[in-house]
Order: structure tokens, then sequence, then C-alpha cells
């Protein structure tokens, strides 16, 4: 390559890539310099641990990854860059890591082409995650009624990630309440047979958009709502929506730009999500959980305040702090709560309380149940000449009660 292709390249890469080159014309170090990194060390470093902590891919995809991301930052960015490779590959450190799907970041570029193009995409669904190399049977993957493997068709919308998974946030017709349709979720690494149902001029494949799901009026941008003489609401199809008395709908494209995504994955936990409209939820907790409860919600420090009940203190003397957060109350919401339960209680609404305490109350019998059954094998043992032996069939005897 002659030094002028090389110079033109480089200005090609200044004015388009973004990159900051410096040009050292004379001396032993004469040449081309990153004169400034895209990637700062500290961005490098968090997305290293991100990618790290990802244990859905392959040690060797996240090696790759992390070469790729190893040139775009400093000395500094490439040195922990290099711990993390480290980490990964050495037999003295190397990590626990499920096997990883192999076809995922094949099947995010297909979701992402199908969310672009506005398209159905077709797939199969494991129950549960088993890796690689791992022969699977019919027993492994979701099935209809007839006990056949089941086909799933949605329209997809956005990928997320979401406690350390890739997840799909689509529109899955047989998930649909009678009042109207639904978002749902699927694991991404439980996905197989994945296709994009880009069929030319076939409707079928023409993915519903966002703007028609019942959480969409609850999630769209202020901004956009109607109430101001918004473009999208001059449409023909709005206007003769508007003259019948119905909703108005967004354009697909807007919709998926106006949907508010962030504070639709902060009221729905753990990616858990049915057809229960979000409610206020008061809280009760200990200061010392002030940083959960803010980082969870992202609420600042207004919306937190001491409790309303006079001289309302945990018994080891801990102030009592209230707030009142939006969730949608289902199993996600549970589970969040029973993680927190030594910390933080559910005041209002009554029906959530009541459903906290059966759950905790249900755990509660299982620990009982399992004790009691500990107690009867060890008195039983003891005054048996074969105790040793009975006390390991009991073990496996033991009934455990949850309801």
């Amino acid at each position: 390559m002659s030094v002028s292709t090389i110079g033109r390249q480089i200005d090609t890469w200044r004015k388009y890539g973004g990159y900051d080159i410096a040009v050292k014309k004379s001396g032993a170090q004469r040449g081309y310099y990153m004169a400034e990194f895209p990637i700062e060390a500290p961005e490098a470093l968090l997305i290293a641990q991100s990618l790290f902590r990802a244990q859905n891919f392959t040690k060797d995809k996240t090696v790759k990854l992390l070469d790729k991301l190893r040139k775009f930052t400093d000395a500094t960015g490439r040195e922990h860059i290099d711990l993390m490779k480290y980490q990964l590959t050495k037999a003295n450190t190397n990590m626990r890591r499920r096997t990883g799907r192999k076809e995922i970041f094949a099947y995010i570029n297909v979701l992402m082409e199908a969310i672009r193009g506005q398209r159905q995409v077709s797939f199969f669904c494991y129950k549960w995650d088993l890796g690689d190399g791992i022969k699977k049977s019919d027993e492994d993957f979701v099935v209809d009624e007839k006990g056949k493997k089941k086909k799933f068709t949605v329209s997809p919308y956005y990928v997320v990630w979401e406690g350390d998974e890739c997840w799909l946030i689509c529109h899955c017709p047989e998930n649909d309440p009678k009042e109207g349709h639904i978002l749902s979720h699927f694991r991404i690494s439980l996905m197989t047979g994945l296709t994009d149902r880009n069929e030319e001029n076939n409707p079928i494949g023409i993915a519903i958009s966002i703007g028609k799901m019942l959480e969409f009026e609850r999630y769209v941008a202020i901004s956009t709502q109607p109430g101001g003489k918004k473009w999208w609401m001059n449409t023909p199809e709005n206007k003769k929506r508007e003259q019948e008395g119905q909703k108005y709908i967004m354009h697909s494209d807007v919709a998926l730009k106006e949907f508010v995504l962030d504070r639709y994955l902060r009221e729905n936990l753990y990616m858990k999500h049915n057809d229960i409209p979000p409610v206020a939820v008061t809280l009760w907790f200990r200061e010392s959980a002030i940083g959960e409860v803010r980082s969870r919600f992202a609420i600042d420090r207004r919306r937190i305040r001491p409790c309303q009940v006079a001289a309302a203190v945990f018994s080891d003397d801990e102030a009592v702090l209230s707030a009142e957060v939006v969730l949608q109350p289902n199993d996600g919401m549970y589970m969040w709560l029973m993680e927190h339960a030594d910390e933080i209680l559910v005041v209002k609404p009554d029906d959530i309380r009541e459903e906290m305490k059966r759950r905790l109350e249900v755990a509660l019998k299982g620990l009982r149940s399992y004790e009691a059954g500990a107690v009867e094998a060890n008195n039983a043992a003891n005054e048996s000449m074969f105790g040793m032996m009975y006390q390991h069939q009991q073990e496996y005897l033991r009934i455990i009660e949850f309801d």
C-alpha cells in the first residue's frame, strides 16, 4: 500500500470514523498515532466486566469481543482487559461458565433486522437452558396441546439485557387477554430454530405495531400523547378513527421510539410480565435499605420520606422510611419483595400485603416441615440398632410441605 493511499485512509478514518490520529513526521518514532482513544479506560473496564459476567456467551466469543474492545482503548484499559482474558482462559483462574448457545449472536442479529424491518419472527423454545453439546428431547421443549414442539410467531420490538440474560420484548398473540394485545418476554438463550418471516408480500409476516399494545398508553412519552396536535395524529387513519370515536394510533416507527423502555423495565421486575396494570405500592423499609430502593426504582431522596406513623422504628432502633413506587404486581415484584423481606415491607395495597404474607407463610411451613422430619429421623436413628441405615432411608423419604 502506497504512502498516499495510507494518507487517504487515515483522512477517511478521521473524517468518518471519529478517530483522533496524530502524525509525527520526523525522528525515530515518526508515523501515525492515536492521539485520543474512542473508549476511555474506565469505560473499557465496565464493558469488559459486563462481558466477563455474561455467562450465556462462550469463552471463545467473549475473548474475541474483548480483543475487539482492546483495540479502541489506551494502555491502562488494555491492561485491565488482559486481566479479564487471563481470568477467562487460564486453568488456575478459569471461571465456571455455562457452555453458551453458539447461535445467540446470530439470533440477536436476526431479531435486530426483523425489528428494523418491522417483520415477525418464528421460533421454538426450550423449557430450560441446556447449553450446547447436550442432546435434547421433546420433553425439553415448550409443547402445544398435542404434545408437539410449540412454534411461536411474534412481533419483535426490543432486545434488552436484564439479569445476566438477553431478552426479547415482543407481541405473542396467544398470550393476549380478551381486552386486547399485551407484551410478552422471551429469553433469547432458550430460543431455537429462529427464522425471520421475510416472505415478500406476505401480510402474515408484518409485525403488529407496539402502539396497539394495551401497555402503550401508559408508557408512551408524554410529549406525544393525544392532547396536542402532533403530525402523527393527522394521518388519514387517525382522522377516520377520531370520527369513529376510537383511540389514535401512532405509526409503528414513531411508536417504537416513543415507548419509554426504561420505565417499562423498572416497573416489570426480572422481566416477569402479565396483563395486570401497574399499581402504586407503599413500602416501609430500613434506612440501611435506602440504596436498594433508590437504585431499583430510580427515585431521588425527595420521594423517600420518614414514616408517617409517629415513633415508628425497627426493634434495633433503626429508622423507618417510606416510599411509593409503581410496579406490575406479578411474580417479579414478589420475587424482589421476598428477597428483601427482612428490611422492606408492603403497607399498601392490602391485597399485595396479604399475598406477601401467604408466600412467607408457605416458605416458613416448608422450613418447619423439613426440621420436623430431620428431628424424627434423628430420634428413630438413636433408638434403632440399624440407626445409620434408617436415618439414611428417612432422608430420602422425608416429606416437605409447602402448601
